[in-house]
């Protein structure tokens, strides 16, 4: 396992390599800045649940695209990498955590990534990536819980980060499906105080 702390701006990057498992199906995703989803309600188009817990809407909903007039309608290839998105690691962690999870940014247009300040290789454009949170317990309990399941080998993730916020707590958890060059990639990306 290769383990390495980088100081960058101000940041703390760790990374950590583990548990390399098998390729999945998205582009390599780096972190992201800005803002969420936060209260943004989905409409009624397209109405599609894409298991027990998640929908469709959920995945795409965006308050910045709704106050810059973007359009950020996924393409019916997002939406089955948004199905399996849910399928093979929301679910997973929303029935090991037994409470509700909010997705903050799931998938993103170029326009809204842009707009967001995301990176130009986010997973979040092609589906494959979202951003979570959690009310019932601290995100770090979630994220500790993300991470036992990996080892474990009750989930495969492409990368699972800790974003921004400090060392105790992150603002919000990065999860993603697994690529050929992102295989269960643990990240720690936090303020220096």
């Amino acid at each position: 396992m290769a383990h390495a702390e980088l100081p960058v701006y101000g940041l703390v990057i760790r990374v950590r390599e583990a548990y390399p498992l098998s390729a999945g199906v998205c582009e390599e995703r780096r972190r992201r800045r800005g803002e969420g989803r936060d209260e943004a309600r989905p409409t009624k188009r397209n109405s599609m649940r894409l298991t027990e817990n998640f929908t469709l809407e959920e995945m795409y909903a965006s308050s910045t695209a709704a106050r810059k007039g973007i359009d950020n309608m996924p393409s019916p290839v997002v939406q089955q990498n948004l199905r399996m998105l849910a399928e093979k690691v929301l679910q997973p962690i929303r029935d090991a955590y037994r409470h509700p999870i909010t997705v903050t940014s799931g998938y993103r247009c170029a326009e809204l990534n842009k707009a967001v300040g995301g990176a130009k290789a986010s997973q979040h454009l092609t589906g494959c990536a979202a951003d979570i949170k959690c009310s019932h317990t601290s995100k770090a309990y979630l994220f500790q819980l993300i991470l036992r399941m990996m080892r474990e080998g009750r989930i495969t993730v492409g990368q699972l980060i800790w974003e921004y916020g400090d060392a105790k707590e992150p603002n919000w958890i990065h999860v993603s499906l697994p690529t050929r060059g992102k295989k269960n990639q643990v990240l720690y990306l936090y303020n220096k105080k």
